[in-house]
């Protein structure tokens, strides 16, 4: 009786089931799963985490009236919520208008 060889997605995915320690977030799913939580549904859902770079946070804003908003006015609380969600990665906050 000759047994069938796996294919490579099989064997990948039983190993991956087997040994959930081999399933990893990434860095970014960790940063909007934050800005999610941080800066709530709404907000989260008009915007779009982009990049993180030397402690600065870039978020692309759908809106000029939010993005303004953000930038003017809550800026400083995220900026403070992100950082300790963050346990300190998070040192500002930028807004820029783009398509999230």
């Amino acid at each position: 009786m000759a047994s069938h060889p796996k294919s490579l997605k099989d064997a990948l995915g039983g190993l991956l089931k087997s040994d959930s320690s081999l399933i990893r977030k990434s860095p970014h799913a960790d940063l909007v799963e934050a800005w999610r939580e941080v800066a709530g549904d709404d907000v989260a859902a008009q915007t779009e985490v982009r990049t993180l770079r030397v402690g600065v946070l870039t978020i692309a804003v759908g809106s000029p009236p939010l993005c303004q908003e953000l930038a003017a006015f809550r800026r400083q609380a995220l900026t403070e919520a992100m950082h300790t969600r963050t346990s300190g990665r998070v040192k500002e906050i930028r807004f820029r208008l783009g398509t999230p």
